[in-house]
């Protein structure tokens, strides 16, 4: 709460005022919150022996182990082929997008009313998020269906190994509010100091796009299509594979999950530059391990609204920026 409280101001101030030393100052005690966030986190409940346990989806791989290889493995390939060769990191998402249409195919007898409703919500948001910074941005349908895919992939998952929850598809709204206002009160600082660190750089041409009031809006887009993508699919398939028949490893099955799904995550922001990955790993640890755990040890809602309250801070203070040159 003292991390919260002072680095909050102190990166709030340095937006404001065009100190160098100021930013300086709030970026590192912004960094050491987000270090206490996650150490806090992971030692609140529940643990990953509380979890239920679950038969894993498949078996390639008699022993732990060998199948920890594999999947670390298949991560490796799969960065390096698309943020490396291809240059492209969010092919990552993609290629989950038949991966997810799989899964449905499979678990079609699991999927009931409420998860159908869910993905075409899921949908219809994200199409109208897609529409903020106009066609020329949209994608079409093609990533807010996708999403639609890997929702209803993600959930049928989380129904069987119930590593975590859904407040709204559980009907507990109450609770999902209160999950909605936790996450961006977490997110202040982090949010404060993402836009303060863009402040060392000049602007992407991205973010030269937001110069109208409701364009910052458009957070919703990677808020929600991120974290159905690398918590809700990711962090709960790569859980559902490492975790033991017996349950003798909860932990270890759980922590894997949440670095290589964050890793997948952060390296999918990454340029394509084989010379200078720390961008990547950055991401990695300062957000995508939070929001993981935000996942894990909260609720999707919390994970959503965290990631989003980011992007929206950013995306804000792009819009006074541009506007005001």
């Amino acid at each position: 709460m003292a991390l919260w409280l002072i680095s909050s101001l102190i990166l709030g101030f340095g937006l404001i005022v065009d100190d160098l030393s100021t930013r300086i100052i709030g970026a590192i005690l912004g960094t050491a919150y987000i270090v206490v966030l996650i150490w806090f986190l992971a030692r609140s409940k529940p643990r990953a022996a509380d979890l239920p346990h679950s038969e894993p989806i498949v078996r390639l791989f008699p022993q732990y182990r060998w199948m920890l290889c594999f999947v670390i493995l298949l991560t490796l390939v799969l960065v390096f082929l698309t943020s490396f060769l291809f240059q492209d990191g969010w092919l990552t998402l993609l290629f989950s997008i038949p991966f997810s249409f799989v899964i449905i195919i499979l678990w079609r007898k699991r999927i009931n009313r409420r998860f159908l409703i869910a993905s075409i919500i899921t949908v219809i948001l994200l199409a109208i998020a897609e529409q903020l910074l106009g066609a020329d941005m949209s994608s079409g349908l093609i990533i807010p269906i996708g999403a639609g895919f890997m929702f209803l992939a993600g959930v049928l998952l989380l129904d069987h190994t119930r590593l975590t929850c859904i407040r709204l598809l559980d009907g507990d709204y109450l609770q999902a509010g209160k999950s909605l206002l936790w996450g961006c009160v977490l997110a202040l600082p982090p949010a404060l100091l993402n836009a303060v660190l863009m402040r060392f750089t000049a602007p992407s041409q991205f973010d030269l796009l937001f110069d109208r009031w409701w364009e910052p809006l458009y957070a919703l887009q990677p808020g929600l299509l991120e974290e159905i993508w690398a918590r809700l699919l990711l962090t709960t398939v790569i859980y559902a594979l490492l975790h033991p028949v017996r349950g003798k490893r909860p932990q270890c099955a759980l922590n894997w999950a949440l670095l290589l799904a964050a890793f997948i995550h952060g390296m999918a922001h990454y340029p394509g530059s084989i010379i200078n990955p720390l961008e990547g790993f950055y991401i990695t640890i300062m957000y995508g391990i939070p929001l993981g755990l935000l996942y894990v040890k909260r609720d999707l809602e919390q994970a959503v609204i965290y990631h989003f309250f980011i992007d929206l801070v950013r995306f804000t203070a792009f819009t006074i920026w541009n506007t005001s040159a």
